[in-house]
């Protein structure tokens, strides 16, 4: 319960109100031997930096400062992971890694772990994130210069936009499809997805 209330509040940008439930969630779950709430406590906070992260990059704010806690994050639930033996979720971890080295500019680090690993964080349950996954592949594929790949992969991309999705999540996929479409001079494509997220970031603040 201490976690729930603890990532509610990490997840609308409220980490300072957070923090107090995370160490009664840490406090509680020590004592009670609960190592696989630890390990969801480090990733849980880990994801969301991430998350702030690449929405800081795309909207404004200190995205440096949320990659460099993701990434400290992501080593800590690798170390507790590996120590108490989780390993039913192994995906999850790589593909905060990716998102990461995309926000910090290191696309083919980015790639690598991207190819490596959605096959089976879609299996482990990250198959609605398919289209902030999708994109951020296209960009990376674009800064790098394989641009047929980048263009197939933004429209799949844009075939994955759901509007069961939530808010948060449509505002990244469609800005950084934009950003795709805008460095590849379609424009009409570009204005269309920054309308969108503008307006899914709106819904989201």
């Amino acid at each position: 319960a201490c976690l729930v209330v603890g990532v509610a509040y990490h997840f609308a940008g409220r980490l300072d109100l957070a923090q107090p439930w995370f160490v009664r969630s840490r406090e509680c779950a020590s004592a009670e031997g609960d190592e696989a709430t630890l390990s969801a406590l480090v990733y849980n906070i880990a994801a969301y930096r991430g998350n702030h992260a690449i929405q800081n990059s795309l909207f404004g704010g200190d995205a440096v400062e949320h990659a460099r806690q993701a990434i400290a994050g992501a080593d800590s639930s690798d170390n507790i992971g590996h120590w108490v033996g989780i390993t039913s979720l192994n995906a999850l971890v790589p593909m905060l890694r990716a998102v990461i080295h995309s926000v910090q500019g290191e696309y083919d680090e980015a790639l690598a772990l991207y190819e490596a690993h959605w096959l089976d964080a879609k299996r482990q349950g990250m198959g609605r994130m398919a289209a902030n996954f999708l994109a951020d592949m296209a960009w990376c594929r674009w800064q790098r210069g394989d641009f047929h790949a980048a263009m197939r992969d933004a429209a799949s991309a844009s075939g994955n936009i759901d509007p069961s999705m939530h808010a948060d999540d449509r505002a990244v996929a469609h800005a950084r499809l934009a950003q795709v479409y805008r460095a590849a001079e379609e424009v009409d494509a570009a204005l269309q997805h920054e309308g969108k997220a503008r307006e899914s970031w709106s819904i989201h603040k």
